[in-house]
């Protein structure tokens, strides 16, 4: 009883004039488990709380603390922990009939409902969440009641849930519930579902994820759907460099899976099954020794049975076993369909692997020419094969694949230390890469899309500068065309975001003229910033003043650079958080015209 009246003498000391300067003394008391002693507390709060203007306010705070406290005490009382729980629950929902967007009255009152599994109230509760608009309690009600619905055996509702939280955050946890429930309870709108995800994603891990799960139930989904699954899933993981006959037997049942039982095997063998001479190198080769069996069934499936040679091959090269790596691309040549056929029918969009079989054989021709082409004849014929399927692609203007033939074989001669343009004509680095970078802009100017190549314009920099590895000793350096290419490249990396890549490559830059020196600044001006704004989003927000006034100078800075559709981006970005009519037309004008401060003041009023 003296330690009951000690509490409350202190209590009344300490809340004289501070309103709520129960709370310390009520989390000690809750934390020694004196319960009565904790509700004496809260009853004199309360009494204080009328004598108050502002009462309701008070009471809700009261209200919550107790609420707070029931949760407390169901963590302690097992045997009455729904009792208590249910109390809290009653205490939340109250504080929010008037206070709805309350989130600390939120973030308990889920933790809450979810102990209770009372997917009912969750229900509502999430409604309330989409109408304050907050994605981040919005997603973890949604998960709960995915969870819930789960444990409840209702797989319909569950998927539904993880497949909403998914389209808002793909997360894995959201993917791991849905590909749980798709296996459990397989239906045609669960596989449509997981297709069309897979298809939109651009994560590499999360598009294997569902395809292999659509893979795994084989004998439950339409046989075009796991066709469809299967080449995504060896062209996605070829492309990644990542497959191989092992990890198919790893990853794939082979034994229920005969397709894959043969493009294992096949794998294995030296050349893909063909003979030498079949797989010999010829002035025009591709498709000419298309074989029985499922993967050379149709032009789809031998492209991803060539990705998936080109990937062997690599694995091979990575073991150290050059001439293995030589034999199957020079047999996968002969699956890889020609590049004019990406254009056309299945192929359309596909990647051309045909260009990477090619260009990887070039430099390991050059690379091991003692080992595996003394006489340089191998070498000649690839790409003498590489400038005729250029040609094509010349001749019926495709921008994009002549655009990948420069890129592919400017970077093959530059791995080959053959960069000079007056030395070596157009097998050089430097024709090859200045070409893509033309290509590159005349497909932005046809599609309306910027497509700057700043890795392209580096490995420029660097054959001007003596910097490529492979560029033997007196060599003569070109410092203006190298620093100009530098400065593009900065630029480009910029513009994708790219701030760790933008750095180094003005890292090169020696600086001769005050041209030159200007743009370098301009160019660490905007890495500063953008390094700053990223860490004060992480620290402060999107809306904080910081962020807001970074935001508009990194605007600025693309305006001092003659860059104004960049410029009008990272206005529209940031201006897309509002809700309010804005006159963007002014907004460019006022940034167009420098007057950086009057823009600053009127977004910041805008929050």
């Amino acid at each position: 009883m003296k330690t009951l009246k000690f509490i409350l003498l202190v209590f009344f000391v300490l809340a004289g004039p501070e309103a709520f300067a129960y709370e310390k003394v009520l989390q000690e008391q809750v934390g020694q488990r004196n319960w009565r002693v904790a509700e004496r507390i809260l009853q004199r709060a309360e009494q204080g709380c009328r004598q108050k203007y502002d009462a309701k306010s008070c009471l809700a705070k009261i209200t919550f603390s107790r609420a707070w406290m029931y949760t407390r005490r169901s963590e302690k009382d097992q045997a009455n922990r729904e009792r208590y729980l249910l109390r809290a629950q009653g205490g939340y929902l109250t504080i929010l009939k008037t206070h709805p967007d309350h989130l600390p009255t939120i973030d308990n009152l889920l933790l809450v409902l979810e102990q209770l599994g009372d997917r009912q109230t969750l229900e509502h509760l999430l409604k309330s969440l989409q109408d304050l608009d907050d994605n981040k309690r919005y997603i973890k009600a949604a998960l709960m009641l995915a969870g819930l619905y789960a444990e409840a055996g209702n797989s319909p509702r569950a998927f539904a849930y993880y497949a909403r939280v998914y389209e808002l955050e793909p997360s894995q946890r959201a993917l791991n519930g849905l590909i749980a429930i798709y296996k459990e309870s397989l239906d045609g709108k669960k596989v449509a579902l997981i297709e069309a995800l897979a298809e939109r994603s651009q994560n590499y891990s999360i598009r294997r994820q569902l395809y292999e799960a659509i893979l795994q139930t084989r004998n439950t989904v339409k046989r075009q759907q796991w066709e469809n699954a299967a080449i995504n899933w060896v062209g996605l993981l070829g492309k990644e460099r990542l497959l191989t006959a092992s990890q198919i037997e790893q990853d794939i049942g082979i034994e229920s899976n005969p397709e894959f039982r043969e493009l294992a095997g096949r794998l294995k063998e030296t050349f893909l099954g063909l003979s030498p001479h079949q797989a010999k190198i010829d002035d025009i080769t591709l498709l000419d020794y298309r074989q029985a069996g499922w993967w050379n069934d149709n032009l789809l499936r031998t492209w991803a049975f060539a990705v998936a040679a080109w990937s062997e091959g690599h694995n091979r090269l990575l073991n150290n076993d050059v001439e293995a790596a030589n034999a199957i691309w020079t047999a996968a040549l002969q699956f890889a369909p020609p590049t004019y056929t990406y254009k056309y029918d299945e192929l359309k969009g596909r990647w051309a692997v045909s260009l990477e079989i090619l260009t990887d054989l070039a430099r390991i021709q050059r690379l091991y020419k003692s080992l595996i082409d003394p006489a340089g004849e191998t070498f000649r014929r690839i790409e003498q094969t590489l400038f005729f399927s250029k040609a094509r692609a010349y001749e019926v203007n495709d921008l994009q694949a002549i655009q990948r033939h420069h890129t592919l074989m400017g970077k093959m001669y530059a791995d080959l230390g053959v960069f000079s343009e007056r030395k070596s004509g157009v097998r050089s680095a430097e024709f090859q890469l200045r070409h893509a970078i033309k290509t590159a802009e005349r497909r932005s100017v046809q599609t309306g899309k910027a497509d700057p190549q700043p890795q392209l314009a580096k490995l420029m920099g660097d054959g001007y500068s003596c910097r490529l590895s492979s560029q033997k000793s007196g060599c003569k350096s070109d410092t203006d065309k190298a620093q100009n290419l530098y400065l593009q490249a900065t630029q480009g990396y910029l513009k994708l975001d790219a701030v760790l890549p933008a750095t180094k490559a003005l890292q090169n830059i020696q600086i001769i003229n005050p041209e030159t020196k200007y743009k370098v600044k301009q160019l660490e001006t905007m890495i500063n910033l953008r390094t700053s704004l990223t860490d004060d989003y992480l620290l402060k927000g999107k809306s904080h003043p910081d962020v807001v006034t970074k935001q508009i100078d990194i605007a600025n800075q693309w305006t001092l650079m003659g860059e104004t559709n960049k410029a009008q981006d990272s206005i529209d970005r940031l201006l897309q958080q509002e809700k309010l009519f804005i006159d963007k037309t002014k907004v460019y004008k006022q940034l167009k015209a420098g007057e950086i401060e009057a823009l600053k003041k009127k977004a910041l009023e805008l929050r």
